[in-house]
C-alpha cells in the first residue's frame, strides 16, 4: 500500500511512492536450517522515471526498496512506439534479497510489447531469467510477464 507523489518536468515524469509492505513466503520443501516462512511488515519506497526521448522513443527506470525482506528491485525499459499507442523494445530486470545472506541476484532480460491508451495500458514480455552470482548466471529459464496498468 503505497502514496504517492507525480511530478512532470518537460519530457521527464517522475513518480515518487511510500508506505507500507507485506511479504509472505510458504516453501513447499522446508529447509530446517533456514527458517524464512512467515509474513512480515515494513516499509517500501519506490521512485518511477519516464523520458520521452522524441515521438517515437522513450525510456523507463523504476526502482524500489522494501525493509520486510530487505528486498530490491528495478526495471529499464526503452521503447520504440512502431503505431502510435504500440511500442516494442528491450527490457532489463534486477531483484534482490538480501535477507538470504548471499550475493546473489535474479536477473532478467527481454523484450516487451506495449499499448497504451489514455486511461492505461498493457504489456507482455519474454525473456531468459536467472541467478546470477558473481556475475555468472546459473538456473536460467525463460519468462513471460503479463502487466496490467489502469490510471485514474
Amino acid at each position: 500500500m503505497l502514496i504517492g507523489y507525480y511530478l512532470r518536468l518537460g519530457a521527464l515524469t517522475a513518480k515518487a511512492f511510500a508506505g507500507a509492505s507485506m511479504s509472505s513466503e510458504q516453501h513447499l520443501v522446508k529447509d530446517p536450517a533456514v527458517d524464512r516462512d512467515g509474513t512480515k511488515y515494513g516499509f517500501k519506497g519506490a521512485i518511477e522515471l519516464w523520458l520521452d526521448m522524441n515521438s517515437r522513443t522513450w525510456t523507463s527506470l523504476d526502482i524500489s526498496y522494501a525493509t520486510a525482506r530487505d528486498e530490491t528491485s528495478g526495471r529499464w525499459r526503452a521503447g520504440w512506439r512502431v503505431a502510435p499507442h504500440v511500442s516494442v523494445g528491450p527490457e532489463l530486470r534486477y531483484d534482490k534479497n538480501i535477507e538470504t545472506g548471499d550475493d546473489n541476484w535474479n536477473g532478467r532480460s527481454g523484450l516487451f510489447v506495449r499499448y497504451d491508451w489514455t486511461g492505461g495500458e498493457v504489456s507482455v514480455a519474454g525473456g531468459v531469467s536467472g541467478r546470477v552470482y558473481d556475475w555468472d548466471a546459473t538456473d536460467v529459464s525463460p519468462y513471460g510477464t503479463l502487466n496490467v496498468l489502469f490510471q485514474f
